[in-house]
């Protein structure tokens, strides 16, 4: 009975270092064989019975001996088990572990990609917002454009006036992959929304020739100046999206800047254009006369020609200021006719328009202004069908060198010539040659 009783005391401690759910299990499995055993051993009948079977040679002490081995098999049966689960769970936190660590990681680049690009745009805003022209705005555009769509080839197509081709600046090598573009068949430009040739229906009717494309278009508000085409060629979904969100901001900034450019130019072009006949205007004449000392055309001899329509308040008067403003336009398209593009035609007020001519002299001026008033006569008797007013012009002309050493000199000549013209009985052109 001690015996048994020490050996239970072996594997109670034995199973110390278990846990504590499987040491009470084993401990009750391995005290209850023990108590089984002593009690066998301790019971008379169970003892005459087994005498019967001395033969068998069995001893309660071996079964107990046996159980109690079974019990410790389990128990590291169960410990193993634990420790194959613990080493699966570890390993399984290791690689979530690992994963956050990966996606930290790209979540730090993709915040770094996304503070330089912000960075390049506040760039390229910067220089937009102080260039002065459209093509000055596109380089400044171009320049940023590679790095913001990650080294891909693309361009920029602009809406020009009817019947006019679209303008085309590019970065990358396109190859000829991208023909210029038709803004009616251009999806991007019709639905006003970014468009990627692969994710969806694209009949390629623009003239697009990349096997696949991104085109955004360059819209602010109501105003839709063109389309930015990038070539989306090897990249994938991730990366393509990258290109598309660095873009966009891009082009927001590109659009904003074109309108401020139209706006300023429409302005620009209202303060020195007459609004009645659309000729320049006085502070039009002075912004443009500036150049003429450093333009080449003008160390050629050249002239000054002031003319006036006689008569003019007659025709206010007899008709009404309608038909006094039509006649106004009337001379204005004859002149704009006859004239070349170098040519800088001024209305000065009221009825009174000055003409600077390059590389004419005063002959060749004589023959063109003398042109100018047959035609001018011939359209108001048309339109006006009067046979009481003459319709006709007086007009002075001074010619460089001979009437004056600069701009402001001829202008004034001219003007003298012109009075001397209205003096002579109207309806005739008085220049240095025509002078007595």
């Amino acid at each position: 009975m001690v015996t048994v009783l020490v050996r239970c005391r072996i594997v109670i401690l034995t199973m110390m270092s278990s846990s504590s759910k499987d040491l009470v299990i084993s401990a009750v499995v391995a005290l209850s064989t023990l108590m089984l055993a002593a009690y066998m051993d301790a019971n008379e009948k169970f003892i005459e019975w087994a005498e019967q079977y001395e033969e068998f040679e069995v001893d309660e002490l071996p079964v107990a001996a046996a159980a109690v081995a079974i019990c410790l098999a389990w128990f590291a049966w169960r410990r193993w088990r634990e420790l194959n689960e613990a080493q699966s769970a570890l390993k399984l936190r290791l690689q979530q572990i690992e994963a956050l660590s990966i996606a930290e990681q790209r979540g730090k680049e993709s915040a770094i990609e996304k503070s330089q690009q912000l960075s390049l745009v506040g760039e390229m805003t910067e220089a937009l917002l102080i260039s002065s022209t459209r093509d000055e705005a596109l380089r400044v555009f171009n320049s940023y454009a590679c790095q913001l769509s990650q080294s891909n080839a693309g361009a920029v197509i602009l809406r020009t006036e009817q019947g006019c081709d679209p303008i085309v600046t590019q970065w990358g090598d396109l190859s000829g992959r991208f023909g210029l573009l038709d803004f009616t068949s251009c999806w991007s430009h019709r639905s006003n929304k970014v468009y990627d040739t692969e994710m969806g229906f694209c009949e390629r009717s623009c003239g697009c020739k990349a096997p696949r494309q991104l085109c955004m278009p360059v819209t602010n508000g109501a105003d839709c100046h063109g389309v930015i085409s990038v070539e989306l060629v090897g990249l994938r979904e991730d990366e393509a999206a990258a290109v598309t969100q660095a873009l966009m901001p891009a082009a927001g900034v590109l659009a904003i800047t074109l309108s401020n450019l139209n706006l300023r130019e429409n302005l620009f072009h209202q303060s020195i254009r007459d609004p009645l006949t659309g000729l320049l205007n006085r502070r039009g004449w002075q912004e443009k006369v500036k150049f003429v000392n450093a333009d080449k055309r003008f160390e050629s001899p050249f002239s000054i020609i002031t003319v006036d329509i006689d008569d003019f308040k007659q025709i206010n008067d007899q008709l009404g200021h309608e038909s006094g403003d039509r006649a106004l336009r009337i001379l204005s398209e004859t002149i704009g006719e006859n004239t070349r593009s170098v040519d800088l035609v001024c209305r000065l007020g009221g009825d009174e328009v000055l003409m600077l001519l390059p590389e004419m002299d005063s002959q060749q001026s004589i023959d063109k202004v003398a042109l100018i008033a047959r035609i001018f006569k011939r359209k108001c008797q048309q339109q006006f069908n009067c046979n009481t007013l003459a319709f006709s012009l007086s007009s002075g002309i001074a010619s460089y060198p001979e009437d004056g050493a600069d701009v402001h000199e001829l202008v004034a000549q001219s003007d003298n010539y012109l009075y001397s013209a209205k003096y002579q009985g109207k309806d005739c052109i008085a220049s240095g040659l025509t002078k007595e």
